[in-house]
């Protein structure tokens, strides 16, 4: 079992990478992420929301530079991966040793209430059992899933204040850390929330789409290739509105008082301009093939796997891993964030003591961004 999941592991570990490399090398060769350092050059900042100067030299690009935020405050970075792993764990592990046997007695007891006569004693008591059962499974499945939230929220907070931190060299304390988080996780919940709402009601309209699709389409082939196409552009669509719902996320963190929909319009704002959010859009393609790649590999696994025990170590190594993505994904989105400032010629501090952690905040520069 053990070898079968570490063989997944290596899989996916290798497919990504491999993908990430690739997108990575073809980015930097065509410049499209390539961007100046003009913290000190004569000739100013760039023009017009977005435009480089020539004379700046063109360094790496976002995901390259964000490897600079992990040995920067490492401990911290590393700090929050591992709680972060170690409450997903727990709580995925609560939940399959509470619910487990629930509701495989639920699953019994509606067998045996079909060979029970109605209106008998057996079979009233049987459907009480089923009632408590299925009370039981919602009760213990909304407090988990109210765990894995706060756990999301804490991992997205920290890693975004720590990699801010790490960007403009400011030293950090676990004291300050946990005391911005305290602060602050109320305004990404609130951006969460509307982050949510967009995309149930964008999953709504891909089922509307798919309905309308099975309604119109004439025959199986033509169903099939309508149906790609048009899963394709709702894909591709997803991940370019994805660019202003993460942004959204990073600035209700960074700006103080900017969350809900207001930090969803202000990432409208510094994601002005066509190249700008095709960076964010390419960012989002490239995290969502690894995505796709690990659940494509663990997730045949956990299908064909037929003990519980190996299906519950392949579910806890594939959420770790999507787990994993998604911190630096967050990594590569503040460092984007700081981009797009950059790129627009806005300057970017940090107050450590407070929760400001951009120049929206404040109207006085003290904080260079370098």
């Amino acid at each position: 079992m053990v070898d079968e999941v570490g063989d997944g592991l290596f899989d996916v570990v290798g497919s990504g990478l491999a993908e990430l490399i690739v997108l990575v090398e073809q980015l930097n060769v065509s410049r499209v992420f390539s961007y100046s350092e003009c913290g000190e050059k004569e000739g100013g900042a760039a023009a017009d929301g977005g435009g480089f100067d020539s004379n700046c030299v063109c360094d790496f690009i976002v995901l390259r530079r964000t490897q600079v935020k992990i040995t920067r405050n490492g401990k911290f970075m590393i700090s929050i991966i591992i709680l972060t792993l170690l409450l997903y764990s727990l709580l995925l592990l609560t939940d399959h040793y509470i619910q487990y046997p629930v509701i495989m007695d639920f699953i019994t007891r509606i067998l045996l209430s079909g060979t029970e006569k109605p209106r008998s004693p057996e079979y009233t008591k049987l459907l009480t059992e089923i009632k408590e059962d299925a009370r039981n499974i919602v009760t213990v499945q909304i407090i988990i899933t109210i765990g894995f939230c706060f756990v999301f929220l804490f991992s997205i907070t920290a890693t975004i204040y720590v990699s801010a931190m790490a960007k403009t060299r400011k030293n950090l304390t676990f004291k300050n850390l946990f005391s911005m988080i305290r602060r602050t996780w109320i305004r990404p919940a609130i951006t969460l929330f509307y982050v949510t709402l967009l995309g149930s009601g964008y999953a709504l309209l891909v089922l509307a789409s798919m309905g309308v699709l099975v309604v119109v389409s004439d025959g199986l082939l033509s169903l099939l290739i309508l149906g790609i196409l048009t899963a394709l552009l709702m894909f591709l669509l997803d991940l370019y509105l994805a660019v202003n719902w993460g942004m959204g996320l990073v600035i209700s963190v960074l700006e103080e008082a900017c969350y809900g929909l207001k930090a969803l319009g202000r990432a409208a704002e510094v994601i002005n301009g066509g190249k700008l959010h095709f960076q964010g859009f390419i960012i989002n393609l490239i995290f969502a093939l690894i995505c796709v790649t690990t659940l494509k590999v663990l997730g045949y696994k956990f299908i064909t796997s037929l003990l519980v025990a190996r299906r519950l170590v392949i579910l806890l190594v594939l959420v770790n891993m999507l787990c994993l993505v998604k911190i630096f994904y967050f990594m590569v989105y503040t460092k984007f964030y700081y981009h797009c400032k950059q790129s627009h010629d806005q300057e970017v501090k940090v107050v450590q003591q407070g929760t400001c952690l951009s120049d929206h905040c404040e109207s006085s520069s003290e904080i260079k961004e370098l």
